[in-house]
């Protein structure tokens, strides 16, 4: 399911229910890929998904009350509790393999053995996990998907008590998510702060995944979600070694154990000093101990990283660009006066051939904050263009369009080289509103739209528009002409 532009725009319960949905969609298409053994990556995809949804129905509670039951939320996270061992597992055998080149041989004896026992513990985990995600997520998936893709709306007469837009939730949950991550990172003082130091990492994936939604959609989101990127990966480093390292001193255990039996097993067998002091070559316990400095000499340097970067005021400037970040959306203008709807169609309808047709070529400068379009139009039989500004968020509104002369024309235009779109445009009236019919000329697309508003915000399709309709493409960037521009 792919996310409307509008999104901020939209009543809060609505919005959460989209976002919850694109990411039940995405865990299903991994689930569905976990039984196809050549791809590695589907288990990994439905990890991140299950983690995404489960911080989702966390974030919208409120607003998804009735939809998504207690039950089912415990039994999400008992599946995302099952990943999680699966992952941490993966995780640790990846870094004792790095740790090979650099050991000594009578290290590597432990290196050997340990990865053998964490291969077999991850060839258990992952199977338990597919056994668990094909006999219960596929029904569960099914009641996710039952309650969240209808609710029920009590008409309220209190002004006080009306429902918000998603962008007032959005940013005042943006706000409360970046205060407790701050007071959760204000509580990790030390190396030996496990605890505060986790419940900091939950804080952050947390924020983060409220944000990636709408990254596209405001100014001076996409900064903040990648320095929360770092900081949630320099707290999973300090967490991987931290519970790699607790899961060596288990496993020291239990090979002095093994290695003792294996010592008793060979003088039972021999009894020869010579045939004792070759089996205490084989002891593990070197390797394992060699791993487990290294682990705890990466856990200092990761949270060197976190109090450099992080702690004692080091973040100041990022926690205030989260607050203001949440206080411009609360704040953002009220839900848009018009939507422009478009529609996919199979080919330009009959209708339309009996008016007015137009060629278009647009073409798009450079930039990122704002969006800048030139038109070159013939009116009179004089050339004219036309230059148009917005917000490449949408956020602002759109500057109206303002000519421009010949000589600037000619500078600006080659700089649209690669951003460009030609078609032909059919308008035509129909009961108050303007259908405008995109039959684009490089490629095998005709797409529809009308600008909707007020009480036509919901226009039902003509009669001469409806058999040619494959579906309605509102708010999917990938229809948009800046999107289609080439």
């Amino acid at each position: 399911m792919t996310l409307p532009a509008y999104l901020l725009d939209l009543p809060a319960e609505e919005a959460a229910r989209l976002i919850a949905l694109a990411l039940l969609d995405a865990a299903a298409d991994a689930a569905r890929r976990l039984a196809d053994p050549t791809d590695p990556a589907a288990l990994h995809d439905f990890r991140v998904a299950t983690r995404r949804l489960r911080s989702c129905l966390q974030a919208y509670r409120p607003e998804l009350y009735g939809s998504v039951p207690r039950r089912l939320r415990r039994r999400l996270a008992r599946l995302a509790e099952d990943t999680q061992r699966s992952r941490d597992t993966e995780v640790h055998l990846a870094w004792e393999r790095e740790q090979e080149p650099s050991l000594t041989e009578r290290q590597r004896v432990g290196l050997y053995w340990h990865l053998q026992r964490l291969a077999a513990r991850r060839r258990r985990a992952d199977g338990r996990l597919a056994e668990l995600v094909g006999r219960r997520f596929t029904r569960l998936e099914r009641r996710f998907r039952r309650g969240l893709e209808t609710y029920r709306l009590r008409i309220e007469r209190d002004p006080s008590h009306r429902r918000h837009e998603a962008a007032a939730v959005l940013g005042s949950r943006i706000r409360k998510l970046g205060g407790d991550l701050e007071c959760r990172l204000a509580e990790v003082r030390t190396m030996a702060d496990v605890g505060p130091a986790h419940r900091a990492r939950i804080a952050a994936k947390r924020l983060r995944y409220l944000l990636e939604p709408i990254r596209g959609e405001v100014d001076g989101i996409e900064p903040l979600i990648t320095r929360l990127c770092a900081l949630q990966e320099g707290l999973g480093e300090l967490h991987d070694s931290q519970t790699h390292r607790a899961a060596l001193g288990h496993d020291l255990v239990a090979a002095g154990r093994e290695h003792a039996r294996r010592l008793d097993a060979t003088i039972q067998a021999d009894g020869r000093l010579e045939r004792l002091e070759l089996g205490a070559s084989d002891d593990p316990r070197p390797g394992l101990l060699a791993l487990a400095e290294r682990l705890e000499e990466r856990e200092a340097e990761a949270f060197a990283r976190l109090r450099a970067d992080w702690l004692a005021g080091a973040a100041d400037d990022f926690f205030e660009a989260v607050s203001s970040a949440g206080k411009r959306i609360a704040n953002r203008p009220a839900c848009v006066a018009e939507i422009e709807r478009r529609f996919l169609l199979r080919r330009v309808p009959a209708t339309a051939q009996a008016f007015a047709v137009q060629e278009i070529e647009q073409g798009w400068l450079p930039g990122t904050r704002r969006v800048e379009r030139v038109r070159p139009l013939r009116q009179a039989d004089q050339p004219i263009t036309y230059r148009t500004s917005k917000s490449a968020t949408g956020t602002a509104p759109t500057a109206p369009e303002g000519q421009v002369d010949q000589a600037l024309f000619d500078e600006i235009w080659p700089l649209t080289a690669g951003r460009r779109v030609r078609k032909r445009r059919y308008v035509i009236a129909d009961y108050g509103l303007r259908w405008e019919i995109d039959q684009f000329l490089d490629r095998d697309l005709v797409l529809a739209e009308v600008v909707a508003s007020g009480d036509n915000a919901r226009v039902p399709l003509p009669e001469w528009l409806e058999p040619y309709v494959v579906r309605e493409v509102t708010g999917e960037r990938a229809f948009t002409d800046r999107a289609l521009a080439r």
